[in-house]
């Protein structure tokens, strides 16, 4: 496989085709900054990682997760995604009820 420039991996990314770049890639469904899973896809949405700010890993991870966030990634927000997760639960156990 090519490797890609980071805006087109994190596109490919958003567009669920895996792509590789230098230190960034993706499997199409999660992203990967070095080695380290930085985002992912839930739903049909794609989700990065906070580590930025006080839980920054590496200021080229921090470039990566921005970059995925400028191209329409969601920052993970712990509350609204355990509610979330929580209401597609109940949504699932009333479905094997019926």
């Amino acid at each position: 496989m090519k490797t890609l420039d980071n805006n087109l991996v994190v596109v490919c990314w958003s567009s669920n085709v895996p792509a590789i770049g230098k230190n960034i890639s993706t499997d199409g469904k999660n992203l990967y900054s070095f080695k380290l899973k930085i985002g992912y896809t839930a739903w049909g949405i794609k989700f990065v990682f906070p580590y930025i700010g006080k839980d920054r890993i590496s200021q080229t991870t921090t470039k990566h997760i921005c970059l995925a966030s400028k191209y329409g990634a969601l920052l993970k927000n712990i509350p609204m995604y355990t509610f979330i997760n929580d209401e597609l639960k109940k949504l699932q156990d009333i479905e094997e009820m019926e």
